[in-house]
Protein backbone atom coordinates (compact mmCIF):
# COMPACT_ATOMS: atom_id res chain seq x y z
CA UNK A 1 0.00 0.00 0.00
CA UNK A 2 1.17 3.52 -0.79
CA UNK A 3 -0.35 6.05 1.58
CA UNK A 4 -0.29 9.76 0.83
CA UNK A 5 0.65 12.27 3.50
CA UNK A 6 -0.03 15.87 4.33
CA UNK A 7 2.71 18.12 5.68
CA UNK A 8 2.67 21.58 7.19
CA UNK A 9 5.13 24.42 7.28
CA UNK A 10 7.26 26.26 4.75
CA UNK A 11 10.87 26.14 3.73
CA UNK A 12 13.09 25.48 6.72
CA UNK A 13 16.27 27.51 6.63
CA UNK A 14 19.59 26.03 7.73
CA UNK A 15 22.96 27.33 8.69
CA UNK A 16 26.08 26.92 6.61
CA UNK A 17 28.35 23.95 7.20
CA UNK A 18 31.08 25.94 8.87
CA UNK A 19 33.78 24.64 11.21
CA UNK A 20 32.59 24.45 14.82
CA UNK A 21 34.49 24.32 18.08
CA UNK A 22 34.26 22.20 21.19
CA UNK A 23 33.29 24.09 24.34
CA UNK A 24 34.71 23.51 27.80
CA UNK A 25 32.35 24.86 30.46
CA UNK A 26 34.33 25.73 33.58
CA UNK A 27 33.44 27.55 36.77
CA UNK A 28 35.12 30.75 35.62
CA UNK A 29 33.73 30.80 32.06
CA UNK A 30 33.38 28.97 28.73
CA UNK A 31 36.54 28.30 26.75
CA UNK A 32 37.00 27.27 23.11
CA UNK A 33 39.14 24.15 23.22
CA UNK A 34 39.61 23.44 19.52
CA UNK A 35 37.86 22.61 16.26
CA UNK A 36 35.12 19.99 16.30
CA UNK A 37 34.78 17.63 13.33
CA UNK A 38 31.49 16.25 14.64
CA UNK A 39 30.11 13.53 16.89
CA UNK A 40 30.25 9.75 16.65
CA UNK A 41 27.82 7.37 18.36
CA UNK A 42 29.63 4.23 19.45
CA UNK A 43 26.91 1.54 19.66
CA UNK A 44 28.89 -1.03 21.62
CA UNK A 45 29.64 1.46 24.38
CA UNK A 46 26.36 3.42 23.97
CA UNK A 47 28.62 6.46 23.94
CA UNK A 48 28.36 9.75 22.08
CA UNK A 49 31.90 10.99 21.49
CA UNK A 50 33.11 14.27 20.00
CA UNK A 51 35.54 14.00 17.09
CA UNK A 52 37.99 16.74 17.97
CA UNK A 53 40.35 18.29 15.46
CA UNK A 54 40.46 18.58 11.69
CA UNK A 55 40.72 15.96 8.91
CA UNK A 56 44.09 14.25 9.22
CA UNK A 57 44.62 15.49 12.79
CA UNK A 58 41.60 14.40 14.81
CA UNK A 59 40.93 12.21 17.84
CA UNK A 60 37.88 10.71 19.51
CA UNK A 61 37.14 12.61 22.68
CA UNK A 62 35.72 11.48 26.00
CA UNK A 63 32.05 10.34 25.90
CA UNK A 64 29.60 13.09 26.73
CA UNK A 65 27.88 12.96 30.10
CA UNK A 66 24.21 12.96 29.09
CA UNK A 67 22.62 11.71 32.30
CA UNK A 68 20.79 8.98 30.33
CA UNK A 69 21.82 5.92 28.34
CA UNK A 70 21.27 6.01 24.57
CA UNK A 71 20.48 2.65 23.00
CA UNK A 72 20.41 3.98 19.43
CA UNK A 73 21.33 7.34 17.96
CA UNK A 74 21.64 9.15 14.63
CA UNK A 75 23.73 12.31 14.40
CA UNK A 76 22.33 15.18 12.31
CA UNK A 77 24.24 16.38 9.23
CA UNK A 78 25.32 19.61 10.93
CA UNK A 79 26.12 17.80 14.20
CA UNK A 80 23.99 20.24 16.16
CA UNK A 81 21.62 17.56 17.48
CA UNK A 82 21.12 13.81 17.74
CA UNK A 83 17.93 11.76 17.38
CA UNK A 84 18.08 8.96 19.92
CA UNK A 85 16.32 6.21 21.77
CA UNK A 86 16.77 6.55 25.50
CA UNK A 87 16.89 3.40 27.57
CA UNK A 88 13.59 2.90 29.38
CA UNK A 89 11.84 5.72 27.50
CA UNK A 90 9.10 5.06 24.89
CA UNK A 91 9.45 8.40 23.10
CA UNK A 92 12.21 9.37 20.72
CA UNK A 93 14.42 12.15 22.05
CA UNK A 94 16.35 15.03 20.52
CA UNK A 95 19.70 15.63 22.19
CA UNK A 96 21.59 18.92 21.80
CA UNK A 97 25.24 17.99 22.55
CA UNK A 98 26.46 21.59 22.11
CA UNK A 99 24.40 22.76 25.10
CA UNK A 100 26.11 22.92 28.46
CA UNK A 101 25.07 20.61 29.95
CA UNK A 102 23.72 18.69 26.94
CA UNK A 103 19.93 19.06 26.68
CA UNK A 104 17.36 16.39 25.90
CA UNK A 105 13.85 16.97 24.52
CA UNK A 106 11.23 14.25 23.95
CA UNK A 107 9.33 14.30 20.63
CA UNK A 108 5.65 13.57 21.37
CA UNK A 109 4.02 11.09 19.02
CA UNK A 110 7.25 10.08 17.32
CA UNK A 111 7.51 6.51 16.07
CA UNK A 112 8.69 4.22 18.84
CA UNK A 113 11.80 2.19 18.14
CA UNK A 114 12.39 3.17 14.47
CA UNK A 115 14.81 0.92 12.62
CA UNK A 116 16.18 3.81 10.55
CA UNK A 117 16.42 7.57 10.97
CA UNK A 118 17.12 9.46 7.73
CA UNK A 119 17.95 13.18 7.69
CA UNK A 120 17.42 15.82 5.03
CA UNK A 121 20.65 17.47 3.78
CA UNK A 122 20.56 20.26 6.39
CA UNK A 123 18.86 18.14 9.05
CA UNK A 124 15.78 20.38 9.20
CA UNK A 125 13.61 17.35 8.39
CA UNK A 126 13.93 13.62 8.99
CA UNK A 127 12.23 10.29 8.28
CA UNK A 128 11.62 7.58 10.87
CA UNK A 129 11.20 4.14 9.27
CA UNK A 130 10.06 0.81 10.73
CA UNK A 131 11.02 -2.37 8.87
CA UNK A 132 8.17 -4.58 10.10
CA UNK A 133 5.33 -2.73 8.39
CA UNK A 134 7.01 -0.04 6.28
CA UNK A 135 5.64 2.75 8.48
CA UNK A 136 7.26 6.14 7.87
CA UNK A 137 6.91 9.28 9.94
CA UNK A 138 8.03 12.69 8.72
CA UNK A 139 9.58 15.09 11.22
CA UNK A 140 9.98 18.80 10.57
CA UNK A 141 10.97 21.87 12.57
CA UNK A 142 14.29 20.29 13.53
CA UNK A 143 16.02 20.97 15.76
CA UNK A 144 14.27 23.92 17.40
CA UNK A 145 10.60 22.85 17.20
CA UNK A 146 10.51 19.13 16.35
CA UNK A 147 7.11 17.70 15.46
CA UNK A 148 5.52 14.88 13.48
CA UNK A 149 4.00 16.40 10.32
CA UNK A 150 3.30 13.43 8.08
CA UNK A 151 2.80 9.68 7.76
CA UNK A 152 3.01 7.20 4.92
CA UNK A 153 3.53 3.50 4.35
CA UNK A 154 6.23 2.20 2.05
CA UNK A 155 6.22 -1.45 1.01
CA UNK A 156 9.45 -2.08 -0.83
CA UNK A 157 9.92 -4.85 -3.36
CA UNK A 158 10.59 -8.30 -1.81
CA UNK A 159 14.13 -8.75 -0.58
CA UNK A 160 14.95 -5.04 -0.85
CA UNK A 161 15.57 -2.56 1.94
CA UNK A 162 14.16 0.71 0.61
CA UNK A 163 16.42 3.64 -0.10
CA UNK A 164 14.88 6.76 1.49
CA UNK A 165 15.46 10.50 1.24
CA UNK A 166 13.62 13.65 2.35
CA UNK A 167 14.07 17.25 1.22
CA UNK A 168 14.95 20.07 3.63
CA UNK A 169 11.45 21.55 3.47
CA UNK A 170 9.94 18.11 4.22
CA UNK A 171 7.71 18.44 1.14
CA UNK A 172 9.29 15.73 -1.03
CA UNK A 173 10.25 12.13 -0.26
CA UNK A 174 11.97 9.71 -2.63
CA UNK A 175 11.85 5.96 -1.95
CA UNK A 176 12.46 2.74 -3.79
CA UNK A 177 12.41 0.18 -5.16
CA UNK A 178 8.61 0.20 -5.08
CA UNK A 179 7.14 -1.97 -7.84
CA UNK A 180 10.47 -1.78 -9.60
CA UNK A 181 10.96 2.00 -9.56
CA UNK A 182 11.91 5.00 -7.47
CA UNK A 183 8.77 6.84 -6.32
CA UNK A 184 8.29 10.49 -5.38
CA UNK A 185 5.82 11.29 -2.57
CA UNK A 186 4.71 14.92 -2.24
CA UNK A 187 3.14 16.91 0.56
CA UNK A 188 -0.23 17.13 -1.23
CA UNK A 189 -0.60 13.35 -0.94
CA UNK A 190 0.46 12.59 -4.50
CA UNK A 191 2.97 10.03 -5.75
CA UNK A 192 4.61 9.29 -9.09
CA UNK A 193 7.33 7.06 -10.45
CA UNK A 194 10.49 8.97 -11.36
CA UNK A 195 13.01 6.25 -12.24
CA UNK A 196 11.75 2.94 -13.69
CA UNK A 197 13.56 -0.40 -13.55
CA UNK A 198 15.55 0.81 -10.57
CA UNK A 199 17.34 -0.92 -7.69
CA UNK A 200 18.52 2.13 -5.74
CA UNK A 201 21.24 1.59 -3.18
CA UNK A 202 21.01 5.19 -1.96
CA UNK A 203 19.26 8.49 -2.68
CA UNK A 204 20.24 12.00 -1.58
CA UNK A 205 18.54 15.34 -2.11
CA UNK A 206 20.64 18.44 -2.74
CA UNK A 207 20.55 21.03 0.01
CA UNK A 208 17.46 23.29 -0.08
CA UNK A 209 16.36 21.74 -3.38
CA UNK A 210 14.11 18.98 -4.67
CA UNK A 211 16.80 17.79 -7.10
CA UNK A 212 18.42 14.52 -6.06
CA UNK A 213 21.15 12.03 -6.92
CA UNK A 214 20.36 8.31 -7.10
CA UNK A 215 22.86 5.44 -7.06
CA UNK A 216 21.51 2.31 -8.76
CA UNK A 217 23.15 -0.90 -7.56
CA UNK A 218 22.21 -3.28 -10.38
CA UNK A 219 22.94 -0.83 -13.20
CA UNK A 220 26.06 0.54 -11.46
CA UNK A 221 24.93 3.98 -12.49
CA UNK A 222 24.46 7.32 -10.73
CA UNK A 223 21.69 9.65 -11.90
CA UNK A 224 20.90 13.30 -11.33
CA UNK A 225 17.15 13.86 -11.02
CA UNK A 226 16.00 17.46 -11.48
CA UNK A 227 12.53 18.80 -10.68
CA UNK A 228 10.95 15.39 -9.98
CA UNK A 229 7.50 16.88 -9.30
CA UNK A 230 7.55 18.94 -12.51
CA UNK A 231 9.28 18.35 -15.80
CA UNK A 232 11.44 15.50 -14.32
CA UNK A 233 14.84 15.66 -16.01
CA UNK A 234 17.05 12.58 -15.56
CA UNK A 235 20.77 12.69 -16.39
CA UNK A 236 23.42 9.99 -16.10
CA UNK A 237 26.30 11.29 -13.97
CA UNK A 238 28.54 8.22 -13.88
CA UNK A 239 28.61 4.54 -14.86
CA UNK A 240 30.70 1.48 -14.04
CA UNK A 241 33.43 2.63 -16.43
CA UNK A 242 33.72 5.83 -14.40
CA UNK A 243 34.14 3.97 -11.10
CA UNK A 244 30.61 3.08 -9.93
CA UNK A 245 31.30 -0.48 -8.79
CA UNK A 246 29.07 -1.66 -5.93
CA UNK A 247 27.50 1.53 -4.54
CA UNK A 248 26.32 1.52 -0.94
CA UNK A 249 25.77 5.25 -0.44
CA UNK A 250 25.53 8.51 -2.32
CA UNK A 251 25.75 12.06 -0.96
CA UNK A 252 26.28 15.60 -2.19
CA UNK A 253 28.68 18.33 -1.15
CA UNK A 254 27.27 21.16 0.94
CA UNK A 255 27.47 23.70 -1.88
CA UNK A 256 25.80 21.25 -4.29
CA UNK A 257 28.55 21.04 -6.93
CA UNK A 258 29.64 17.44 -6.37
CA UNK A 259 28.13 14.00 -5.82
CA UNK A 260 30.04 11.38 -3.86
CA UNK A 261 29.51 7.65 -4.30
CA UNK A 262 30.82 5.11 -1.79
CA UNK A 263 31.59 1.63 -3.18
CA UNK A 264 31.39 -1.37 -0.87
CA UNK A 265 34.79 -2.77 -1.75
CA UNK A 266 36.56 0.37 -0.56
CA UNK A 267 36.59 3.39 -2.84
CA UNK A 268 34.76 6.69 -3.27
CA UNK A 269 33.91 8.29 -6.60
CA UNK A 270 33.74 12.11 -6.62
CA UNK A 271 31.54 13.36 -9.49
CA UNK A 272 31.47 17.02 -10.48
CA UNK A 273 27.89 18.04 -11.29
CA UNK A 274 29.12 20.79 -13.61
CA UNK A 275 30.67 18.28 -15.99
CA UNK A 276 34.32 18.20 -14.96
CA UNK A 277 36.20 14.90 -14.73
CA UNK A 278 35.32 12.41 -12.00
CA UNK A 279 37.89 11.23 -9.46
CA UNK A 280 38.08 7.72 -7.95
CA UNK A 281 39.69 7.63 -4.50
CA UNK A 282 40.80 4.22 -3.17
CA UNK A 283 40.22 3.44 0.48
CA UNK A 284 41.80 0.64 2.58
CA UNK A 285 38.50 0.15 4.39
CA UNK A 286 35.09 -1.50 4.25
CA UNK A 287 32.91 1.44 3.30
CA UNK A 288 29.42 1.30 4.79
CA UNK A 289 28.11 4.79 4.09
CA UNK A 290 28.75 8.50 3.78
CA UNK A 291 28.10 10.16 7.14
CA UNK A 292 28.55 13.91 6.87
CA UNK A 293 31.07 15.66 9.11
CA UNK A 294 31.84 19.37 9.47
CA UNK A 295 32.90 20.88 6.15
CA UNK A 296 31.78 21.11 2.56
CA UNK A 297 32.61 17.52 1.56
CA UNK A 298 33.98 15.65 4.57
CA UNK A 299 32.40 12.28 5.39
CA UNK A 300 32.91 9.33 7.70
CA UNK A 301 33.00 6.12 5.63
CA UNK A 302 32.54 3.27 8.08
CA UNK A 303 31.09 1.94 11.33
CA UNK A 304 34.06 0.10 12.81
CA UNK A 305 33.60 -2.26 15.75
CA UNK A 306 37.20 -1.63 16.69
CA UNK A 307 40.03 0.33 15.19
CA UNK A 308 40.12 3.80 13.64
CA UNK A 309 37.35 5.71 11.92
CA UNK A 310 37.89 6.29 8.21
CA UNK A 311 37.23 9.80 6.89
CA UNK A 312 37.02 11.13 3.34
CA UNK A 313 38.41 14.66 3.12
CA UNK A 314 37.26 15.94 -0.27
CA UNK A 315 37.81 19.54 0.87
CA UNK A 316 41.58 19.32 0.57
CA UNK A 317 43.32 20.40 -2.63
CA UNK A 318 43.84 16.70 -3.37
CA UNK A 319 40.90 14.63 -1.99
CA UNK A 320 42.21 12.00 0.41
CA UNK A 321 41.28 9.36 2.97
CA UNK A 322 42.47 9.95 6.54
CA UNK A 323 41.87 8.20 9.87
CA UNK A 324 40.71 9.04 13.38
CA UNK A 325 42.48 6.78 15.91
CA UNK A 326 40.32 4.38 17.93
CA UNK A 327 39.25 5.60 21.34
CA UNK A 328 41.40 4.50 24.28
CA UNK A 329 39.39 2.27 26.60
Amino acid sequence: MLAGYVLIGGLLAGRAALPSFALDDRADGVYITGPLLGYYFEPGEAALRPIQGIPGAAILGTPLELGVRLTRAAVSPQHDYVLARVEGEPELALVRPEASPPSLVRIPGALENPDRMVFSPEGTAALLYRDADGAVQVLAGLPGEPSVVGHLTIVADPGAAPALAVSDDARAILAGPIRGEVTLFTSDGGSRGVLPAATPASIAFLRQRHDAVIADRAERTVYLLRDPAGRRELTVLAREADGVQDPVAVETSWEGRRALVANAEGSVLVVDLTGEASLLIPCPCQTTGLMRLTGNAVFRLDEPRAGPLTVLDADSSEPRVVFVPAAIR
